[in-house]
């Protein structure tokens, strides 16, 4: 499994691509400070956000599948 990662803080939004052999994924990924929602699509699909919180941190997270994506996750 493989990924690249990109944060544009100016639009405070992630961008991150997956590649290797696997048939689902769950991902989560830390909400910036003061971020309260976050919108998210999986190669170019809008897909439904949920979020953790642990401890003191929160997280966005979606499901998918396949092996090769593009998420995008814009927080507000």
């Amino acid at each position: 499994v493989g990924y690249t990662y990109e944060f544009d803080p100016k639009n405070n939004q992630v961008e991150i691509n997956t590649k290797g052999k696997f048939d689902q994924f769950t991902l989560r990924v830390p909400f910036p400070e003061n971020a309260k929602e976050a919108n998210a699509s999986i190669n170019g699909k809008e897909t439904s956000v949920t979020v953790e919180q642990v401890n003191q941190s929160r997280y966005a997270v979606m499901k998918g599948s396949g092996s090769v994506n593009q998420l995008m996750v814009k927080f507000k």
